[in-house]
């Protein structure tokens, strides 16, 4: 036998799935930006000339974020780099996305001994910009975070919101009906 709360609980939970839907749903309004903005951004790379620039620094960066509260530990790659653009020497550093793999420490800590201050580099120079760099040479992590990862990311959103959407609008209709 069915209590006068639980009609009550029901809807409560019914809209809060509704709420978290659409949340998931104003999330998924950012991914897009994000991922056009990525998009834009991978393509105008393509237009950029390409040059070789010379390594004068590069290494591991280890970051321990909220370290107090036994965080973890996140590895990146940061170079600094001197190149011939127009004419003009130019130097300007990068930095990586960060992972907390271990393996990727590894792998960057492999990726500086086989890249030594002096090897070569193959990047694109935005011409606006010469400062702005983008590295083609095969790097152990990625440079920036993709345009794939945000459109994947808004179609999670999407498909979370939509199903949660879909179910607190089921519960409210079975509260209805049960009345």
């Amino acid at each position: 036998m069915a209590t006068a709360t639980q009609p009550q609980q029901r809807s409560a939970l019914a809209g809060i799935s509704v709420l978290v839907g659409f949340f998931c749903l104003f999330c998924s309004i950012l991914f897009i930006c994000a991922g056009a903005y990525r998009t834009y951004r991978e393509l105008s790379f393509n237009s950029w000339p390409a040059t070789e620039a010379r390594v004068d620094k590069c290494g591991l960066d280890v970051y321990h974020p909220f370290s107090r509260d036994g965080g973890g530990t996140t590895y990146s790659l940061r170079c600094t780099l001197s190149y011939e653009f127009r004419s003009m020497e130019y130097q300007s550093s990068f930095s990586t996305t960060s992972d907390r793999a271990e393996q990727t420490g590894i792998d960057i800590d492999n990726w500086t001994l086989d890249h030594k201050p002096g090897s070569t580099l193959q990047i694109k120079v935005n011409p606006s910009d010469p400062k702005e760099i983008f590295v083609t040479s095969p790097l152990p992590i990625h440079q920036f975070n993709t345009a794939r990862e945000a459109w994947i990311t808004f179609l999670a959103f999407v498909g979370l919101g939509g199903l949660l959407i879909a179910a607190g609008w089921k519960g409210f209709r079975r509260n209805l009906l049960a009345r």
